[in-house]
């Protein structure tokens, strides 16, 4: 009996010691791992260069700590996008740290990750007009640390969307022209649904653009913005009338434009072959355009308004004087030649040095806007000390000259527009 419980107790001290030395081996080197990673999307349909926010959630699940962590992405990954199947591009860094890329892959170095669950973001925008639509891109994010990795079971897919947006545009300026002054057409390309915000749009492949010319349009030239265009330009004959004006493009001019339009500003005068046109004369253009998307759609497009036009007018003006009040310190001192009361007169001229007064000439034409070519031959007779009624020096009538006029001007300004070159209004 004794031999017996004497071996009993031999056999639970032996188990007690396996399992101090199991113990043991657990404390003194601990498996460094995680628990999970799991990844959640802020959407998972978007247009392309639109932002989407991803939160990535991981935990590392013993005491101690996951040394050298980081979290990496497979990037080439992306479906139905034609060649391009890598997103790598298309990530940026939130609040998840030190972001780097690599030939398909994307990571953040997390570093030293302590015990516990933690979560951080990062962003994506598929690019606009060479993302197809319904291209997906899978993404799939492993944690991976001194002791292990392991991979999210449940991947985000982000699917994209892109459409068939561009249009025709197409104005002239200003829209009443005077006959033979100059007029501008113009003609443009929308490059996509918003010229501020674009989102969502199909790039071209190839372009195709041709504007009708009047045949009462004096053409001189056209400017193209952007100023460089990868295709051909075909333009009618400086100084002709009618024809057209066509542009052959590839499709990458319409990539990246300002205001995410082509535009082309055609400069001439409303004039047939330089003869001014006649007055109630329309001057009127239409642009069109052919175009292949870069998913093999092709499609027309006429300029909205289909036909702007411009009225060929004539001028009309009117002539206004206003007299800014003012009484002259000298006033009273002289009797007028009639003999009345010289309190109510003034010699004429600021002989005094003590008052100065104005009037303003004032010239309106109608079309406020009437481009170049305007003269402008003022006179304004002034108040004639000879031609006094009722207690007023008057003027003479135009082109009769005052000898001895009542009021002396010292200074003539101009504003408005600039006197012709040589030209120098003047008190006379």
């Amino acid at each position: 009996m004794h031999t017996r419980s004497r071996a009993a107790r031999l056999i639970a001290a032996g188990v007690a010691v396996l399992g101090l030395i199991i113990g043991g081996t657990a404390v003194a080197a601990p498996a460094y791992a995680v628990d999970s990673i799991s990844i959640s999307p802020a959407t998972t349909t978007v247009a392309s260069n639109v932002l989407t926010t991803y939160t990535l959630t991981y935990s590392c699940s013993t005491s101690g700590n996951c040394l050298n962590a980081a979290v990496t992405i497979p990037t080439n990954t992306v479906t139905g996008n034609g060649s391009n199947t890598d997103f790598s591009s298309w990530v940026s860094a939130g609040t998840c740290p030190a972001l780097t890329k690599t030939a398909g892959q994307v990571a953040f170095a997390l570093g030293t990750v302590q015990t516990g669950t933690y979560s951080c973001n990062f962003t994506v925008r598929a690019p606009n007009k060479t993302t197809l639509n319904g291209a997906k891109a899978t993404i799939t994010p492993t944690f991976t640390s001194s002791g292990g990795s392991v991979t999210a079971p449940a991947p985000a897919v982000l699917t994209l969307t892109a459409g068939h947006n561009d249009s025709m545009g197409a104005g002239v300026n200003p829209s009443s022209v005077l006959s033979g002054a100059a007029l501008t057409l113009s003609f443009s390309f929308g490059c996509g649904s918003s010229q501020t915000s674009p989102a969502g749009d199909l790039g071209l492949s190839a372009l195709n653009i041709t504007d009708a010319l009047p045949a009462n349009f004096t053409f001189s030239g056209v400017l193209t913005a952007p100023a460089s265009l990868p295709g051909v330009l075909t333009v009618p004959a400086v100084g002709s009338s009618g024809g057209t004006i066509t542009y052959a493009g590839n499709g990458s001019e319409g990539l990246n434009p300002a205001n995410n339009r082509i535009v082309f500003t055609v400069q001439g005068t409303a004039s047939t072959n330089g003869v001014p046109d006649a007055v109630g004369a329309k001057v009127c253009h239409t642009a069109s355009a052919s175009f292949t998307y870069i998913d093999g759609f092709a499609a027309t497009a006429t300029s909205t308004p289909a036909s702007p036009c411009a009225t060929v007018i004539d001028i009309d003006w009117t002539t206004n004087k206003v007299v800014t009040p003012k009484t002259m310190v000298n006033r009273g001192q002289y009797t007028a030649l009639d003999g009345t009361t010289p309190t109510l007169y003034t010699f004429p001229g600021d002989w005094d040095g003590g008052s100065t007064t104005s009037y303003d000439l004032t010239v309106n034409t109608k079309p406020a806007t009437t481009g170049s070519g305007l003269s402008y031959d003022l006179k304004d007779p002034l108040p004639c000390i000879d031609n006094l009624s009722g207690a007023k020096y008057l003027s003479n009538a135009p082109g009769v000259a005052c000898a001895n006029p009542a009021y002396i001007p010292r200074v003539v300004t101009v504003s408005g527009f600039a006197p012709a070159a040589g030209a120098k209004p003047s008190p006379c």
